[in-house]
């Protein structure tokens, strides 16, 4: 593959930083974005990336202003 997928978060409690942890191991996916409502989670995550050596990862708190920079996003809805 040539070009890796940028592909960002949103909510990044536990169940969203394990699902972004697995995409982000694959070699074809840069980590790119992150959003979420809560700080708390948000420096969770950004963590998470720091321990996996990733940089460079763009932070939002809402999630339409993370969508012009993506090619996939993964959205964890409650229920």
């Amino acid at each position: 593959m040539d070009k890796k997928i940028k592909v960002g978060v949103i909510g990044t409690g536990p169940r969203g930083r394990y699902l972004y942890g697995l995409l982000i191991d694959n070699p074809n996916v840069e980590a790119y974005a992150v959003c979420d409502i809560d700080p708390a989670a948000l420096e969770e995550c950004r963590k998470m990336l720091k321990e996996k050596g990733v940089e460079n990862v763009k932070f939002f708190s809402t999630d339409e202003e993370m969508y012009e920079f993506l090619d996939y996003v993964i959205e964890k809805k409650e229920g």
